[in-house]
C-alpha cells in the first residue's frame, strides 16, 4: 500500500527556482478556484489541493500540474525570468491573444485552454507572475529520442516515419485554422482595452521585448526596426576593441553603413504582393514542444479530431530543417553511421516541410473555401522575404554575419531591367541551397550566401555586358 506523501514533501522534490513559493501557488489556486466556484453558486469550503507534480520547463516559465478534492486540474505556469527582464504587457497581450481564439468564433478547430487567473507582478504571494488554466491532456512529440543517437535525433527527426506525415499534417491543419482573417488593420500584438474590447497593440517578441507600433505595413515596421537596430548598436560597437571582435564582425564604419543602406534601399522591392497582405494570428513558436497531440486522433482524418495547443509555456525558439551538409565530420572521405543516420534525416525533414506547405494550402480551401493560388502557395513564395525579415531584424551582428547575402540581392536586383525589380505584382525569390554549402570546384551563379572567405568574386552575365564586384 503507498504511503501519502505530504504536500511539503511534494514541493521539496520539485525543480523550482529559489525564489518560487510553491506552497503560495496552491494557496492562490485554491483561493481562486474557490472564488470561482462560488460566484458559480457552489460550496466550496472544503476545497483541498490533493497533489503538486511538475509538468516541465521551458526558456521562460516552470509549470505544475495541481489536482484538488473536486476533481479540478491545474496547469499552473510560474515565470522564471527576473524582475529586471520580465515583461507585464507581454504575458498579458499573450493571455489576450488566448482569450480572442476562444471567443472570436473564427477558430472553431483550435482549442486553447481556459484561463482561470493570472497576477503579473513579483510581489503575490507565489513569489512570480503565474497563471492558472485548464489542463490539457495529450503528449508532446518534442521529448522522443532514439536510441541511437539520443543527442541529436529528437522530437520529430525520432518519430516513425508513418508518425512523421500525421504530425505534419496535424501542424498544417493547425496553422490552416490560425489563417483566418482578423478583423484589425495594423500589426501588433492584441491587447484588451478599457472597454473590454480586443485592439492592437506594440508588437511583442516571445522574450517581451516590444518593438513598437502598431504599424500600417510590413514596410513601415521594417523601417523602423531597422533604424532602431542601428541605433542600439553603435554604443556597443563603438565600445569594443579588436580583441572583442569575431573574425567575421571586423568590419570598418564604411563597410556598416553600406550595409545598413543597402537594406534600407531593398525594402520597397520587398513589398508584400496583395494577395499576401490580410492580417491573421501569427504563432511565434509553431513546434512540436508548444502543441500536445491527441494519440488516438492523430492518425485519424475524422476533421473534428484536431490536436490541442499546449499554451502551458511561453515558446522561446523555432523548429528549423537544417542544412544536411552542416557539422558533420568526414573519416577517410566516408560517413558514419550515425552520421549517414542524421543526412538521412535531414533529408526527410525537408521533404515533410514540402508537405506541410501543401497541405497547408489543401486545408485552406477545405477550411476557408480560399482558392487563391497565391495563398496555397505561401511557404512556397515566402522563403526569401523571411530571409530578408531575418537580415533586417537581426541587427549588427545580422549584417555583418550576412553581409555577402546583401551585397548579392542587392546588386542582382540594381542589374534587372527597369521596372522589373519592384512592382506589387512580382515576388522576389532565391535560392535553397547557397554557396557556403557547394564544393570549393562548383560556380553555380544561381546559388548564394555567406562564405568564411574573406572576399569573393561574383559574376553576373547580361547580354553584352559581364558585371563583377568583389
Amino acid at each position: 500500500m503507498a504511503i501519502p506523501v505530504s504536500l511539503d514533501e511534494q514541493i521539496s522534490s520539485l525543480p523550482q527556482e529559489e525564489r518560487f513559493n510553491l506552497r503560495g501557488l496552491i494557496d492562490c489556486s485554491t483561493g481562486h478556484l474557490s472564488e470561482r466556484s462560488s460566484k458559480g453558486g457552489v460550496a466550496i469550503s472544503a476545497l483541498v489541493c490533493l497533489s503538486i507534480s511538475f509538468l516541465g520547463s521551458g526558456e521562460y516559465n516552470y509549470v505544475y500540474r495541481l489536482e484538488f478534492n473536486d476533481g479540478t486540474v491545474l496547469a499552473a505556469s510560474v515565470s522564471s525570468d527576473s524582475e529586471e527582464v520580465y515583461s507585464p504587457k507581454a504575458k498579458e497581450s499573450e493571455l489576450a491573444t488566448m482569450r480572442f481564439v476562444r471567443e472570436s468564433g473564427l477558430y472553431p478547430d483550435i482549442s486553447v485552454p481556459q484561463v482561470y487567473a493570472w497576477n503579473t507582478t513579483f510581489t503575490n504571494p507565489v513569489g512570480a507572475p503565474y497563471v492558472l488554466m485548464e489542463f490539457i491532456k495529450g503528449k508532446a512529440f518534442n521529448l522522443a529520442v532514439r536510441d541511437d543517437d539520443e543527442v541529436w535525433l529528437r522530437g520529430l527527426r525520432a518519430a516513425p516515419d508513418s508518425q512523421q506525415v500525421a504530425l505534419v499534417k496535424a501542424m498544417a491543419r493547425l496553422k490552416a485554422s490560425l489563417s483566418n482573417p482578423v478583423p484589425f488593420t495594423e500589426i501588433g500584438s492584441l491587447i484588451v482595452d478599457s472597454s473590454g474590447k480586443f485592439s492592437v497593440g506594440p508588437l511583442m517578441t516571445i522574450a517581451g521585448e516590444s518593438l513598437g507600433g502598431p504599424y500600417k505595413s510590413i514596410e513601415d515596421m521594417w523601417r523602423a526596426s531597422h533604424e532602431q537596430r542601428l541605433l542600439e548598436g553603435i554604443g556597443d560597437f563603438c565600445a569594443r576593441t579588436k580583441a572583442n571582435f569575431l573574425p567575421y564582425e571586423r568590419f570598418t564604419p564604411h563597410d556598416l553603413m553600406d550595409r545598413y543602406q543597402k537594406l534600407s534601399a531593398l525594402i520597397p522591392h520587398f513589398k508584400i504582393p496583395k494577395p499576401y497582405t490580410p492580417l491573421v494570428l501569427h504563432h511565434p513558436d509553431l513546434a512540436l514542444r508548444n502543441i500536445f497531440f491527441d494519440e488516438e486522433s492523430l492518425l485519424s482524418d475524422d476533421p473534428k479530431n484536431r490536436p490541442e495547443q499546449a499554451w502551458s509555456t511561453v515558446p522561446y525558439d523555432w523548429t528549423c530543417f537544417g542544412d544536411p551538409f552542416k557539422d558533420i565530420d568526414r573519416l577517410d572521405d566516408s560517413l558514419v553511421d550515425v552520421e549517414a543516420n542524421r543526412i538521412k534525416c535531414e533529408i526527410r525533414l525537408f521533404y515533410l516541410r514540402g508537405l506541410f506547405g501543401a497541405h497547408y494550402g489543401q486545408q485552406i480551401v477545405k477550411l476557408h473555401q480560399d482558392t487563391d493560388l497565391a495563398r496555397a502557395t505561401v511557404y512556397l513564395d515566402a522563403k526569401y522575404y523571411l530571409k530578408f525579415h531575418e537580415v533586417m531584424a537581426g541587427g549588427m551582428r545580422s549584417w555583418t554575419g550576412h553581409h555577402h547575402w546583401i551585397s548579392e540581392t542587392y546588386w542582382r536586383l540594381r542589374m534587372m531591367p527597369p521596372g522589373n525589380s519592384a512592382s506589387e505584382d512580382r515576388l522576389v525569390i532565391g535560392p535553397d541551397v547557397y554557396r557556403s554549402t557547394l564544393e570549393h570546384a562548383v560556380a553555380d551563379l544561381g546559388l548564394f550566401e555567406d562564405t568564411p572567405e574573406e572576399s569573393y568574386y561574383a559574376i553576373y552575365d547580361q547580354p553584352g555586358l559581364t558585371f563583377e564586384f568583389a
